[in-house]
């Protein structure tokens, strides 16, 4: 158990055993346990993932948006401790009432607003958005970084039918959609359910704002990877946050999605030793074909 661990349990003064659970994309993660369980979160190496997630707590706990509850952080060499969520991840069910929840939570989320597309930064003890008025740029950047690390797991000449089919189809994009806040990992390890309710949505150190359809594309083709019930989620999240969207910017927005799920197995393999499945890699460069081949 790491030093700096028991510090922070210390600082916090919540006494009891504390084990590490995991070693995540971003942070690495004790439980504690006494007469309750809490979660302590510290990142040496993305300490300004970890702050945005801080103040994404902060920013969303008066909503009626299911975050976990803090008991104590520190900014400056940063560090977190929730309450445990009850339940288990949406992964482990697949209750299609669950799954509208699900999407009616997702909609509720999309439904904080902003003023600028583009990503967060803490300045100082405050969360900043360092954004951008064109959606276009935006979601352009987002493609860009992803088919960065992308390319490492496929062929150039894969990678260039991507590239020309982005560029040739990126003016079916919105114009101006509404500037919405995206966790952008909205994941079913991240969603957490008990008894049929959603309990809490988890790590929030990759929000960012942008058009709520390409979330709700990403999530589904999420869902859809996973075999979980897409349809019941899409609904439950129309139910709320009602949103059109044309077949051409659907389909930009599902391929760049599969571009960025190559990125985070790339990700994982660079920085913690995972290789991709081979099931999970042959899906998403099978629907990126499939795209690819509507042209």
């Amino acid at each position: 158990m790491s030093s700096s661990a028991e510090d922070y349990q210390r600082e916090a003064d919540i006494p009891g055993n504390m084990e590490e659970v995991k070693a995540g994309r971003v942070c690495s993660t004790y439980r504690i346990e006494n007469e309750e369980e809490y979660f302590l979160q510290f990142s040496e190496e993305h300490p300004e993932h970890l702050k945005i997630g801080v103040k994404a707590l902060d920013m969303l706990e008066e909503t009626d948006i299911p975050v976990p509850e803090k008991i104590y952080s520190r900014i400056a060499d940063p560090f977190v401790i929730t309450r445990s969520v009850s339940g288990e991840p949406l992964r482990e069910t697949e209750n299609e009432s669950v799954y509208r929840k699900a999407g009616e939570t997702l909609g509720k989320i999309h439904q904080q607003t902003f003023d600028h597309y583009g990503r967060f930064h803490v300045f100082g003890p405050e969360l900043g958005l360092a954004g951008k008025k064109d959606w276009s740029k935006a979601f352009s950047n987002i493609y860009s970084q992803a088919m960065h690390n992308a390319s490492e797991l496929i062929s150039a000449p894969k990678a260039q039918s991507i590239d020309q089919f982005y560029y040739e189809n990126k003016e079916n994009l919105p114009g101006s959609p509404e500037k919405s806040l995206l966790h952008f990992d909205y994941d079913t390890d991240n969603i957490m359910f008990q008894n049929g309710e959603i309990t809490g949505v988890i790590d929030w150190d990759r929000i960012r704002v942008g058009d709520s359809a390409f979330e709700l594309v990403k999530t589904s083709q999420l869902l859809k990877r996973q075999e979980k019930p897409v349809q019941p989620f899409v609904e439950g999240y129309n139910s709320v946050n009602e949103i059109e969207m044309s077949s051409e910017a659907e389909e930009i927005y599902k391929l760049v999605s599969e571009v960025g799920r190559l990125s985070e197995l790339h990700f994982m393999q660079e920085n913690h030793g995972i290789d991709p499945s081979e099931n999970d890699l042959e899906h998403t460069v099978t629907e990126i074909d499939r795209i690819l081949d509507q042209k």
